[in-house]
């Protein structure tokens, strides 16, 4: 609205302004008709005194055929030929009738002479002046905007950060007592059977630590070291492989990786993104043999790891919320799962993560990480 008003009331001003133009030509045409039918000196006294003290472009011309008579504030080049100059002259005055209806000077009734004008500095800066303002505001908004955002990803980053060194803490204490409470426990207990069982607790408390170390790593700083893919991949999907079976699935995962490339990454933290990713393939799998590919290719300073189901694939409408926090497909999910991946992914690792689905046409996942460097540090 108030752009609205800016831009009516500035063609209003224009509008005005052009008004007593025409009328302060009407006048001097008025004059020289007046000083046409006296004699030479009133017609001096009206060019010299008058018309000479306009402050806007303004060319006298006679009948066409007879050529310009005058002109005022309009500059050429000083080597520039008359037949040029008339050429140029005549070209403006075309350009200032489609602006300015020409003001004729009548003699006896008779249209001698016809001054054409344009429109004054102060006319064209005005027609400017409500798009410059609205140039002006659309900036200011794109600032608060772009400020709005960059505070609401901070609070969000603060958010992430808090709750992960918090979840950390809380987890710390019982851990170590756990630990301590399996030490003992296989001190009394020394038969095959019991000591299989504390293998598998310690097992389990050790995936808790991880867990753990995990949140503590969100909530500090990370540092990347080159590491081989294999030794990335490898862990995740032995621990993946040992639990489907709980899960009632069948579910077969086959790793490519022929090559396998160096990337730079955080051991823990990528472990847990590729973790997310391959349950969230097997969550998605509704067929009866599930298959899971996992592709290793380098591509210049950069290494992309592919993770490709033959799922059910994701709704075009889904496909924009699965990387915002708390959206889930699942009737009890959480919906942290893909936003906490594509938060490793890009902002610990420096990478990138799209995704590719259809619906009923499975879905790859596609990490783009850096390739072998120094060891770097990012937060």
């Amino acid at each position: 609205m108030i752009i609205g008003g800016v831009l009516i009331y500035t063609n209003q001003l224009v509008e005005k302004l052009r008004a007593d133009s025409r009328r302060f030509l009407t006048y001097n045409a008025q004059l020289v008709a007046n000083a046409l039918s006296t004699d030479d000196q009133n017609l001096d006294f009206v060019f010299n005194e008058i018309i000479n003290h306009i402050s806007f472009p303004v060319i006298i011309s006679v009948e066409p055929q007879k050529g310009i008579y005058a002109f005022k504030n309009i500059n050429f080049p000083e080597s520039m030929s008359t037949e040029e100059r008339d050429k140029r002259l005549t070209g403006l005055i075309l350009d200032m009738d489609l602006e300015n209806s020409s003001v004729p000077i009548q003699y006896m009734e008779t249209t001698v002479m016809y001054i054409h004008y344009g429109d004054s500095d102060l006319i064209r800066q005005l027609k400017w002046l409500p798009y410059i303002e609205i140039m002006v505001v659309t900036l200011f908004i794109l600032m608060g905007f772009a400020g709005f955002q960059f505070i609401r990803n901070a609070e969000r980053k603060g958010i992430w950060v808090g709750m992960a060194k918090e979840t950390a803490h809380q987890l710390g204490t019982p851990l170590s007592s756990l630990l301590g409470w399996l030490e003992l426990l296989k001190d009394r207990f020394q038969s095959a059977s019991d000591q299989e069982v504390l293998a598998d607790m310690e097992g389990d408390v050790q995936r808790l630590n991880q867990v753990a170390q995990r949140f503590s790593k969100i909530g500090s700083g990370v540092t990347l070291i080159p590491l081989e893919s294999k030794d990335l991949i490898q862990p995740v999907i032995q621990y993946i492989r040992r639990r489907i079976p709980h899960w009632g699935k069948i579910i077969n995962i086959t790793v490519i990786n022929p090559d396998n490339p160096i990337i730079m990454a955080n051991l823990e933290l990528f472990e847990w993104a590729l973790e997310n990713l391959v349950k969230n393939a097997i969550d998605a799998n509704d067929k009866e043999v599930g298959e899971i590919f996992i592709k290793t290719t380098a591509s210049g300073s950069r290494v992309v790891i592919e993770v490709q189901d033959n799922g059910r694939g994701i709704a075009n409408r889904d496909r924009k919320n699965i990387f915002r926090p708390g959206w889930s497909s699942k009737k009890r999910g959480w919906g942290l799962g893909l936003s906490l991946t594509k938060r490793i992914i890009e902002e610990y690792h420096g990478g990138k993560i799209t995704v590719q689905s259809a619906p009923g046409s499975g879905t790859i996942f596609k990490l783009e990480l850096l390739g072998p460097q120094k060891n770097m540090s990012r937060r």
